[in-house]
């Protein structure tokens, strides 16, 4: 597999005219909602949506408020479904956004080893996209931006899950209830599972580091020491000072 060209739409569109291309291309949606048709098959597209088209395939992007999108043309893409079938995600997390959009720079820039970057992260793409499809349009789970955005901020004492949990747009009870039959904890326990967890970590290299239990403590998201050490007690069993 080989990128070809990667482009960005600038400003918000609000229809893309009839074309088809002679390879590959893949789309990810950064703003506003609509639906794209595939040789006659509307499928509706809105932020984070993925969608891959097989070379030879008519489209037509329509969106009433207007849509913007990074888009890749790939030689000798590899499709992980069907080789002459699109492939629809919905949902898709920040890491293929990123992902893509460091192509989209690369491509412009064109600085040394340019082909080779832009071959990495195609790699990564790819491997991202075998990992979600299934053979079948997938709906990725509401609850997995939630779940990244707790495990990036693991380490932040100055992260709440109150104003997370109003951003999803679900009744923060319901929305619960979604998280544990996921993860099989609410936000707020998988939170604090994962930093007593990162805590333990930097605690069996305290003799390297030097870090005294109050730096753990605040390098584990916990700004304050006693309250980490009685949470740090009731998981474990044990004080920090004892590991």
């Amino acid at each position: 597999m080989k990128v070809s060209f990667v482009g960005m739409v600038p400003y918000k569109l609000n229809e893309c005219n009839a074309h088809k291309h002679e390879e590959w291309e893949l789309n990810w949606y950064i703003e506003g909602e609509g639906v794209i048709y595939l040789d006659g098959v509307e499928y509706p597209f809105k932020p984070s949506t993925i969608i891959c088209q097989p070379p030879e395939t008519v489209h037509y992007q329509y969106s009433q408020k207007g849509f913007r999108d990074i888009f890749v043309q790939i030689k000798d893409f590899i499709s992980p479904g069907s080789p002459s079938g699109p492939i629809v995600i919905y949902n898709g997390d920040e890491r293929f956004g990123t992902l893509m959009g460091l192509l989209f720079e690369t491509f412009l820039k064109k600085e040394k080893n340019h082909e080779l970057i832009l071959q990495s992260l195609l790699e990564t793409l790819y491997q991202l996209l075998c990992s979600w499809y299934d053979g079948q349009i997938v709906e990725r789970s509401i609850v997995e931006p939630v779940k990244n955005a707790i495990l990036n901020n693991i380490t932040n004492p100055d992260f709440f899950l109150k104003p997370l949990l109003a951003r999803t747009g679900y009744c923060p009870d319901y929305f619960r209830q979604l998280f544990k039959q996921e993860t099989g904890y609410c936000p707020t326990e998988y939170l604090i599972n994962h930093r007593i967890a990162y805590a333990q970590k930097l605690l069996s290299q305290r003799h390297i580091t030097g870090y005294t239990i109050k730096e753990i403590a605040l390098y584990s998201g916990f700004s304050d020491p006693y309250y980490f050490s009685r949470v740090f007690r009731k998981k474990t069993g044990k004080s920090p000072s004892e590991i």
